[in-house]
């Protein structure tokens, strides 16, 4: 066989570009691009049918991703392991016509190995893949900081403290407990279960480094007490082509939510994605169950350009009353174009927005 089919899941929905072909559906979660020079049998099944190509590769990747049970994995559409592509390959299709399934790999690829295939390379390709929503290499968090103005940003949130005002900065990572308490907030919202698609808990520094730090983050800290009140970053959400889009994570110490840190890191992040250079930002996964949230965005000005129905697996959902099983909620992505971001565009005015 001389396709090669790559399939990188979240948990329900399928995302497969074959052609400029793009189908989406809402059982099971996969992203699939198929880089394709067909095996005669596929050849003469094509012609047969008389099947456009993309819809041959589509109900090829239909069913390769069917027969995978593609329910789950922590990797993402722009999170890619090293590896040979046959990730599962002894179940489902393959286990049913091995015969079919056993030569697939391409001339210049070694099973086990992670050869690439003939032909030029560009020095860029391992960066490409490393730059999106969900990769990164562990770093510091201070990427392009010296273009952000005003940097650290100092103010008062009232009614923080038992109703005492909080003389908080907006700054960055300076310290290992700055990282710890980072992790620590991040850990406590996987647990928690209803905001983040992750599972898995970051277990160490390292992990933490490479997901929250590994462009520009951020922390909002008690200035009195050197308490971490919150966490944010930002970075580009898709690779290469598409990098000029950013993407933002944020996360409020649950003790001190509903007292405007989500809306200083909200406010703040406009302001830094645009000085960064970003022309975009878009958040792909705003949960249809998380209120706060999405009246937070809209009220910055975000606008909702996207709905993705049963996208997660949350916990406190509803149990439908015919499956027994909890209800899947939706995902909304919300996009804000930063050009039209005012040049004297002013963070802290967002603190009396109701």
């Amino acid at each position: 066989l001389r396709s090669i089919a790559y399939v990188w899941s979240c948990h329900s929905i399928c995302n497969s570009n074959t052609n400029n072909k793009m189908r989406i559906g809402s059982k099971a979660i996969s992203n699939v691009l198929v880089f394709s020079k067909r095996c005669p049998a596929m050849r003469m099944k094509r012609q047969q049918h008389e099947w456009p190509r993309w819809k041959l590769t589509q109900h090829c990747m239909v069913a390769l991703a069917a027969s995978e049970g593609w329910m789950g994995s922590v990797q993402a559409a722009y999170s890619p392991h090293h590896c040979d592509g046959r990730r599962g390959h002894t179940t489902g299709i393959t286990q049913r016509n091995a015969s079919a399934w056993e030569p697939g790999l391409m001339p210049g690829f070694a099973r086990g190995t992670v050869n690439h295939p003939p032909g030029p390379r560009t020095t860029t390709s391992t960066r490409l893949f490393s730059v999106s929503a969900y990769s990164g290499t562990p770093s510091d968090g201070k990427a392009g900081i010296e273009s952000l103005a005003p940097f650290p940003l100092h103010t008062t949130l009232p009614n923080v403290h038992d109703g005492t005002a909080a003389h908080v900065e907006v700054g960055t990572f300076d310290s290992m407990e700055d990282v710890e308490a980072g992790r620590r907030l991040m850990n406590d919202v996987i647990v928690e279960g209803k905001a983040w698609p992750f599972e898995p808990l970051f277990e160490d520094e390292t992990s933490f480094r490479g997901y929250f730090l590994s462009h520009t983050a951020f922390v909002v800290r008690d200035t009195t007490t050197q308490k971490v009140l919150g966490s944010f970053y930002i970075k580009p959400n898709f690779p290469g082509r598409c990098s000029h889009i950013c993407n933002g994570g944020f996360i409020v110490d649950p003790s001190i939510r509903g007292h405007r840190v989500g809306t200083l890191m909200g406010s703040c992040f406009l302001l830094y994605a645009k000085q960064l250079g970003f022309k975009g930002s878009y958040f792909n996964l705003v949960f249809a169950s998380n209120h706060a949230s999405i009246k937070l965005w809209e009220r910055l000005g975000f606008q909702r350009v996207a709905a993705i129905p049963n996208a997660a697996r949350l916990e406190g959902m509803p149990v439908d009353e015919t499956t027994g099983e909890p209800v899947l909620d939706t995902a909304y992505g919300y996009y804000y174009n930063l050009e039209e971001l005012p040049d004297d565009y002013n963070p802290l005015d967002a603190l009396s927005m109701t």
